[in-house]
């Protein structure tokens, strides 16, 4: 494992976060811009990077197996670990919180800090991109209804409908049929839409940087919640599943995917849903920002582990 590849992705990751603080500083964004940065976000940009993601792949037939292998253990896992956190969350926080430490431990940053590190790490496996993107599937479905629950307190999110009638799914429901038949969009038309799936990062971040200008740096290191989340999501489920890992006998790509995919910090998507749900934003600011900073360490050591 390259430790200064790794920090320097990270890096220009968080970078990406400072115009969003600068211009909520110099005040030439108001409290609602972000509002309207997570609907361009989740009803444009999210549905592009899942098409555009789909057409840079090329389908094999055994494939197959590994992908339903992704989708299972992405399925399962965010299940398990959303429900126990929420559960175990109640019980210790009572101000609103637990949402956002429920939905950070369940959910890692999988499309977009997930695909640049795992693309750096396996240059040599282009089909790990596609367990990843599979990976996303599962993501976003979880997203919209056990994601959506845990961010509203509302069961109505549970349901076939909000699993697959959300902008990403819909997007992936599209994407599947011209994977599989290897058909491929114009190119003027597969790289306008690829255009819109690359705002997915930018913009995310910019968010960030706005909720970022509204903490007292001193009160990033402060709130205990924020250091239990992170410690759960870099460190306790990445034992766990290298533990499950071990036991099991899977590709080795795909082996190795799942296990970098879970070593991710807390998903972006956890502001945007604090935002979009009426949360503590600014408590999930601080969750994102302090678990991505943290896994600049823990991400390289973990890795050392062999699998």
């Amino acid at each position: 494992m390259d430790f200064s590849n790794t920090l320097i992705n990270v890096l220009v990751l968080m970078a990406l976060a400072v115009p969003g603080f600068i211009l909520k500083k110099t005040k030439k964004l108001d409290d609602g811009a972000s509002k309207y940065l997570v609907n361009i976000i989740f009803y444009i940009c999210q549905p592009a990077i899942v098409v555009s993601s789909f057409q840079k792949a090329e389908y094999r037939p055994d494939m197959l197996m590994n992908m339903l292998y992704a989708f299972l253990f992405g399925i399962v896992g965010i299940t398990i670990v959303g429900a126990v956190a929420l559960a175990v969350a109640k019980r210790f926080v009572k101000d609103g919180r637990e949402r956002i430490i429920a939905f950070g431990a369940a959910f890692g940053n999988v499309a977009f800090m997930g695909i640049p590190v795992v693309t750096m790490l396996m240059p040599d496996s282009p089909e790990a991109i596609i367990y990843l993107t599979v990976l996303t599937i599962a993501f976003n479905i979880l997203s919209w209804t056990l994601g959506a629950y845990i961010m509203s307190g509302k069961r109505e999110y549970i349901t076939v409908k909000k699993a697959f009638l959300n902008p990403p799914t819909v997007a992936v429901l599209v994407a599947l049929p011209l994977f599989f038949f290897n058909i491929k969009l114009d190119l003027r038309l597969g790289a306008g839409i690829a255009y819109l799936g690359d705002m997915v990062t930018p913009l995310s971040m910019t968010i960030l940087g706005i909720r970022f200008a509204g903490i007292e740096f001193k009160r990033l290191f402060s709130d205990k919640s924020v250091y239990v989340t992170s410690a759960v999501k870099l460190v306790i489920i990445p034992l766990l599943l290298y533990a499950l890992l071990r036991a099991v006998n899977l590709n080795p790509i795909l082996e190795r995917t799942l296990f970098i995919i879970f070593l991710m910090p807390c998903a972006s998507n956890l502001l945007l849903f604090a935002e979009y749900f009426d949360a503590d934003a600014t408590a999930a600011a601080k969750t994102v920002m302090l678990s991505t900073m943290l896994s600049i360490v823990t991400i390289p050591i973990i890795l050392m582990l062999p699998l």
